[in-house]
């Protein structure tokens, strides 16, 4: 589960480049991940995922530091979920 999450996390850094051909690769991850728990030390790094399935959800780019991604990064600190209730 760690390698999609990461593939994730790559895919956003290129989405500016690309978006439209990294958005299906991107979306298909998620699937993937949804509802998956990471165990507690690898949430630093899976965090990245979390915020990057975020990111791909939104349509409009959200700026660094706002109050929403804190509430995202402490919720995947907590339940170690990457998107999705599953």
């Amino acid at each position: 589960m760690l390698d999609p999450a990461g593939r994730l996390a790559m895919l956003a850094r290129v989405r500016g480049l690309v978006p439209d051909e990294v958005a299906p690769a991107a979306h298909s991850l998620m699937r993937w991940l949804k509802g998956h728990r990471f165990i507690r030390p690898l949430r630093p790094l899976t965090l990245l995922a979390r915020l990057a399935a975020r990111d791909f959800l939104r349509t409009v780019p959200e700026p660094e530091a706002t109050p929403a991604r804190a509430v995202a990064m402490l919720s995947h600190r907590l339940s170690g979920k990457v998107t999705g209730s599953g």
